[in-house]
């Protein structure tokens, strides 16, 4: 399961987050200030990794609070509401990372390693969402029962009553690995000199 406690990584996702809002203030000023004086100098992609890393860590702060709260709670509804949520959280995480997709591969390309970290984490990214069938239960869960409410009550009923408590835990912290590992390379990214 998790390395680290929930408290331990909602702490440092909330850390996470109060620094990179300021962060992203200051490389948009100085961006203006650069282009104001036509300095040929561009925190653009600096920019765009905090917005990943804002993405993760947000992602990663969802899920560790409601993996703490799962685990606490033996209400049936309460677990499922959790539930639903680490669905809809991983599901729109996915999407959301795909928009970065392109722009990350372009910066691996600073050397091979970078490039086998990259597709690593994509190769476990792609596993994780076949082994949980993200593309399938986990989009009806996020169309039909988390993002919105579907009038089926049948289909709601059903498919939440049928989630399992311990799958869904192993699968938060399965996709919170994922997370740090897209930190890790994030840090690289930002600290890395060609």
């Amino acid at each position: 399961m998790i390395n680290y406690t929930e408290e331990i990584l909602i702490k440092e996702a909330s850390n996470n987050l109060e620094f990179i809002r300021p962060s992203i203030q200051v490389s948009e000023e100085l961006n203006s200030f650069f282009k104001d004086y036509n300095f040929d100098f561009k925190l653009d992609e600096l920019k765009e990794l905090m917005l990943f890393n804002s993405l993760i860590t947000i992602s990663k702060l969802d899920l560790a609070i409601i993996a703490k709260n799962l685990k606490k709670t033996n209400i049936k509804w309460e677990a499922i509401y959790f539930m639903k949520n680490a669905h809809l959280t991983i599901h729109e995480t996915i999407v959301a990372y795909n928009s970065y997709n392109k722009f990350l591969c372009e910066l691996v390309q600073k050397s091979e390693s970078l490039k086998e970290r990259f597709h690593s984490i994509n190769s476990a990214l792609k596993t994780f969402k076949t082994d949980y069938k993200i593309s399938t239960e986990s989009k009806v869960i996020r169309n039909k029962m988390a993002g919105h409410i579907d009038k089926d009550f049948k289909l709601y009923y059903d498919q939440l009553s049928n989630l399992n408590k311990l799958e869904n835990l192993k699968m938060i912290d399965h996709f919170i690995q994922i997370n740090l590992k897209f930190l890790d390379l994030n840090s690289i990214l930002i600290s890395y000199k060609n």
